[in-house]
């Protein structure tokens, strides 16, 4: 996954996001970028480092976001203003009222982090699997349980029939 994403807001400049299939990079390049968020330069994220992504879509009335909130950053959550020199959040307004694309995209980038970190954090089943075998083997040494209690549980936990 090599995917670029461009936001805009009109009178604050642009952001660029770069989806990459283990990390994102956000760039806001030109004048107006500078003069809203400083010179920051480029910031890579890896994937496995956000914890969450809040998202609000943008509407013809209000900017749409998305937040990334890795461990270690302070989210300036007191006032709305201060939210814009957030190096983590991307604010996105078509200046023409179609806001559908930024939003579809923006809602993209939020599924596929999260997507992204459930398959990472997954739970190892199999694993899990056959320390509880081997915990019936220690009960069926001890005898605890019977021969046919222990083989009729480690088909179902090795799932066959």
């Amino acid at each position: 996954m090599n995917k670029e994403f461009v936001f805009k807001v009109m009178g604050e400049g642009k952001a660029i996001l770069k989806l990459n299939e283990n990390s994102i990079t956000i760039s806001r390049p030109g004048v107006m970028s500078k003069m809203t968020h400083g010179f920051v330069g480029e910031k890579t994220i890896l994937l496995s480092q956000i914890t969450s992504v809040q998202f609000k879509k943008s509407t013809t009335f209000t900017k749409g976001f998305l937040q990334f909130i890795v461990p270690g950053t302070i989210e300036a959550k007191k006032r709305p203003a201060n939210r814009l020199y957030d190096e983590n959040i991307v604010y996105f307004k078509d200046p023409w009222g179609n806001y559908t694309t930024e939003n579809k995209n923006a809602e993209f980038i939020k599924n596929y982090i999260e997507e992204y970190n459930a398959k990472q954090h997954k739970p190892q089943k199999d694993r899990s699997n056959l320390d509880e075998i081997k915990k019936l083997k220690e009960l069926l040494d001890m005898d605890a349980i019977t021969l046919d209690e222990f083989e009729t549980k480690k088909r179902e936990l090795l799932n066959i029939k």
